[in-house]
């Protein structure tokens, strides 16, 4: 508990751990070790389920409405699990590592960012990315959607979402 100090629940099995990622608006948190990601209740101290990752993950995203998780790393594609459905979306565009994912406040456009600093959009659930910008890295979504980027000289770029007619259905 952040306010006291106290120690809600302690999970032993995870003595050493790479990524978390607290589940919005409930007591539940996603874990990543050795090759699986768990989803835990702090509360309850009960495992919720438990997703495969054995390629190794850097990062965990949780969506706005704790609807959706991504799961990224060393493999070539994003994963973007629906808890609620019990589904499996993977995300195809990736050429390096991902470091870095963030859901807009909708949790229809996800970014994601590479080793080798190249952002890329998708709009779910297309698993073709929407958008690749190589040199600049995604920083952050703003309630508006307007999009946050650094850029090599340090200044700061905003855009909004636009879909793109190369990919219209």
């Amino acid at each position: 508990d952040a306010r006291t100090g106290e120690t809600l629940r302690h999970f032993g099995q995870f003595s050493s751990f790479h990524h978390c990622a607290v589940r919005p608006g409930t007591t539940q948190f996603a874990v990543y070790v050795d090759g699986l990601v768990s989803l835990l209740d702090w509360g309850t101290g009960e495992t919720i389920a438990e997703y495969p990752y054995p390629e190794g993950a850097r990062t965990l995203e949780w969506s706005a409405d704790g609807r959706q998780l991504a799961i990224a790393g060393a493999s070539l594609h994003v994963q973007v699990r629906d808890v609620a459905r019990g589904t499996r979306t993977l995300l195809s565009g990736p050429k390096d590592s991902v470091v870095s994912l963030n859901f807009d406040p909708t949790g229809q456009h996800l970014a994601a960012v590479t080793a080798d600093r190249t952002s890329l959009l998708w709009n779910l659930p297309e698993t073709r990315p929407v958008g690749v910008y190589e040199g600049r890295r995604f920083v952050r979504w703003g309630p508006s959607g307007a999009a946050s980027w650094a850029v090599p000289r340090e200044r700061l770029e905003l855009r909004r979402p636009v879909v793109n007619p190369a990919y219209a259905k």
